[in-house]
């Protein structure tokens, strides 16, 4: 970061200089406007294609501003995409992809802060469909790290409370989707992610009936209407 505007002045510096010698080449009195400006262009454009506008124009791309998106535009050296890969995936995102495109809106629970263990953007990029966070607190915790207490006169449009009716049926949410606990894949962990809210699979299957679907991975229940 550092020397990004070391990077941005001398793109401008070589941007003048190229119009101030095309000045001087054809002796038109606007041909340093032009060659900054053509210069400047190429650039951008440049910056464009291979930067992360592309990615971050594919709709829905509700999660954006998670580390996945800004640690490095190579995805190849992302590290934090990287670790998102190790996330278990389920079919069941893959499915919804023969649907119209942002057609569908899932919750997806537990909700993890840290974006480089929420996995969501990637079951974006696979489904077509926007993507949630499903809130816990009130319906099978008291507070979770991440996740806004419960008080009155708050309303959400990037996260829905799994334990209000009203909000589930206002947002529209179509599917609730609740990931098992899970290990990385090929790393050495014994310490499953999600243990911490195991005890609320129970609860959802007691709120949302039976799931209409369900793999080792993940549990899919059809959110109320009404």
């Amino acid at each position: 970061m550092p020397f990004v505007p070391l990077l941005l002045l001398a793109t401008a510096v070589g941007a003048v200089t190229l119009g101030r010698a095309a000045a001087r080449r054809w002796r038109w009195p606007h041909a340093a406007a032009a060659g900054a400006a053509l210069a400047t262009a190429g650039i951008a454009s440049a910056m464009a294609a291979t930067g992360p506008v592309p990615a971050w124009s594919v709709h829905p791309t509700t999660h954006r501003l998670g580390v996945g998106f800004l640690y490095d535009f190579r995805e190849h050296r992302n590290a934090a995409l990287a670790t998102q890969r190790t996330i278990p995936l389920s079919p069941f995102w893959r499915t919804l992809a023969d649907h119209p495109r942002n057609s569908i809106v899932v919750a997806a629970a537990p909700f993890v802060f840290e974006s480089y263990d929420w996995d969501a953007a990637r079951w974006e990029r696979v489904s077509h469909q926007r993507v949630v966070p499903g809130w816990l607190t009130g319906l099978c915790v008291d507070r979770r790290p991440g996740e806004l207490p419960v008080r009155d006169g708050l309303r959400f449009s990037n996260a829905v409370r799994l334990a209000d009716a009203r909000a589930l049926a206002a947002f529209p949410v179509d599917y609730v989707a609740w990931q098992k606990p899970w290990l990385p894949r090929d790393q050495d962990r014994h310490v499953r992610y999600g243990d911490d809210t195991a005890q609320c699979e129970p609860v959802l299957r007691q709120r949302f009936g039976p799931p209409v679907y369900e793999d080792a991975m993940l549990v899919v229940f059809r959110a109320p209407r009404g």
